[in-house]
């Protein structure tokens, strides 16, 4: 029923797979040179039906690890949901056939002997029964369809409201950088202090934010900066968007400049950009309570894992099991992050 080919796309290609009405930021041209800057391989698959175009598949191969993995995305790269883009609107029971079919054709091809997928048009409930191995990924996202004095009425008062009143109460003003790399200097030092202070090491070399400035800025990637009266950058995030949603990446602050309370408002003013760009919903990456005051909704989302031999499943479980164990310990010597 369904036919694949892997090809490399054209720019044309792009526009289309960019204009679906199940994009993602996560699944431009864009994040996807950053994707390959960082050592990974796009994959990128025509997917037809009854051998009519129907849409595309857009996922990456790590070719650092021992065995083939196709991820959409792969765990690691800082990019959330990608999956198909389809040129008309199907339904999670079709979109649920089609991976199962295209596992079976990578699989075939000897592309990868596991694949994982996060596909925003998915919930859980649409996994049940479908014959699919799944997991739960939770994330938090903040709704941006209504108008702006709705969004704002559903943050938190004390935690959110407040100190977006406080900070421009005391004179914190919002600007775009103009200086992409000024602004990557000083994020980058903000951020190792912010790891200092939580007693953690630096997770990611200072080249993979620059390799995602290359690749994104200004796009696809907003660089935004907290400015104290004096004129000094107190505060300073990344956040990835398109006119379908937007992807928070990074924020970073000095300890000493936490009187100012700029990271609310800050991140307040990256939705309205967004918003004001046609992002209908900004993906806060994550569930800590920082990003659960933003009138976010919280959600659990799909991992959808295929193995083409059964022992890659529990090996799975078991090299997870030692990572994130290491971590902890590592964690606790400043060596890695928590």
């Amino acid at each position: 029923m369904y036919q694949f080919e892997k090809f490399l796309p054209t720019q044309q290609d792009w526009q289309r797979i960019e204009s679906t009405y199940d994009a993602t930021v996560d699944k431009t041209q864009a994040l996807m040179q950053y994707v390959e800057a960082q050592g990974n391989k796009p994959f990128i698959v025509k997917v037809y039906k009854e051998d009519v175009l129907y849409g595309y598949f857009v996922g990456e191969i790590c070719i650092r690890a021992r065995v083939k993995i196709l991820g959409s995305p792969f765990y690691g790269l800082g990019i959330a949901h990608q999956g198909l883009s389809m040129l008309q609107e199907i339904d999670a029971h079709e979109r649920i056939c089609i991976y199962k079919e295209l596992a079976k054709w990578v699989f075939k091809h000897k592309y990868a002997v596991w694949i994982e997928v996060e596909d925003w048009q998915l919930n859980m409930e649409d996994c049940d029964g479908q014959g699919v191995r799944y997991d739960g990924h939770d994330t938090a996202f903040t709704d941006l369809t209504p108008s702006e004095e709705e969004i704002i009425h559903n943050f938190e008062y004390k935690s959110c409201r407040y100190m977006i009143n406080k900070a421009t109460k005391l004179g914190v003003t919002i600007r775009e950088t103009s200086d992409p790399k000024a602004f990557l200097d000083l994020h980058w030092e903000q951020h190792k202090d912010v790891m200092a202070r939580k007693g953690m090491a630096t997770p990611k070399p200072k080249s993979n934010l620059q390799k995602l400035i290359d690749a994104a800025y200004p796009d696809h990637l907003l660089l935004m900066e907290a400015v104290s009266p004096e004129g000094e950058a107190v505060s300073t995030a990344m956040t990835t968007y398109d006119n379908h949603n937007a992807h928070f990446f990074a924020r970073a602050n000095f300890g000493k400049d936490l009187k100012w309370s700029p990271n609310e408002l800050l991140m307040w003013e990256s939705m309205r950009y967004c918003k004001a760009k046609g992002a209908k919903f900004f993906n806060h990456s994550g569930v800590g309570p920082f990003k659960l005051k933003f009138g976010s909704i919280r959600i659990d989302k799909p991992h959808l894992y295929f193995a083409k031999y059964e022992w890659l499943i529990p090996a799975r479980k078991i090299c997870w099991d030692i990572y994130h164990r290491f971590r902890k310990v590592f964690a606790k010597q400043g060596l890695w992050m928590k």
